[in-house]
């Protein structure tokens, strides 16, 4: 059930999504930890059912003590969101902060362009850039492999084809493109 829901919930029919819902709804009920995330994310954001930030946070926690691992980061972005009547930054600050203890790919992500954007280098940002890239987020390993780029050592450019051809592995065409282009 969990699997059906991912599948459809990418498709941008309407119809799609409330399927894609349904089945999440269906596999949440059952236990399945990641279902109940993901009911707790189409209720944050509205896909396939009307947003209900009281129904999100329910299935978040439900999902939080299943084990779902992203479970944290969901919950950070819900109590960060200010339409929700339960907007709470230090909740939310807490969330985050559990999420990157537990290494969310999605939050190293946001804690290393948060760094980025705030003026430090991408090189002290390399830790969380690398723990989103290990999770399979692709504009982390451009990141890396940008960062990369620009070092003149044999080494580095190593490092740089190496996370190209990861994030190329995982779909990227620009990350091919920029390998085609390579010497």
């Amino acid at each position: 059930m969990y699997v059906v829901a991912l599948k459809l919930m990418n498709e941008t029919s309407e119809a799609y999504q409330r399927d894609a819902f349904g089945w999440a709804l269906n596999a949440a009920r059952a236990g399945h930890p990641r279902a109940a995330e993901l009911t707790g994310r189409f209720y944050r954001m509205g896909m396939g059912v009307d947003t209900n930030y009281v129904k999100a946070r329910k299935w978040l926690l439900r999902a939080l003590y299943r084990g779902a691992t992203g479970s944290h980061f969901e919950l950070a972005l819900l109590y960060s969101d200010e339409d929700n009547p339960g907007f709470d930054e230090q909740e939310a600050a807490r969330h985050m902060a559990d999420a990157l203890k537990k290494n969310e790919p999605r939050a190293c992500l946001v804690a290393a362009e948060s760094k980025i954007n705030s003026g430090r280098s991408v090189r002290k940002s390399l830790k969380e850039l690398t723990c989103a890239a290990n999770g399979g987020i692709v504009s982390a390993m451009l990141y890396i492999a940008d960062y990369y780029e620009t070092k003149r050592s044999p080494n580095a450019m190593f490092r740089a084809k190496t996370w190209l051809k990861k994030a190329a592995d995982a779909g990227s065409e620009e990350a091919m493109q920029r390998l085609a282009d390579l010497p």
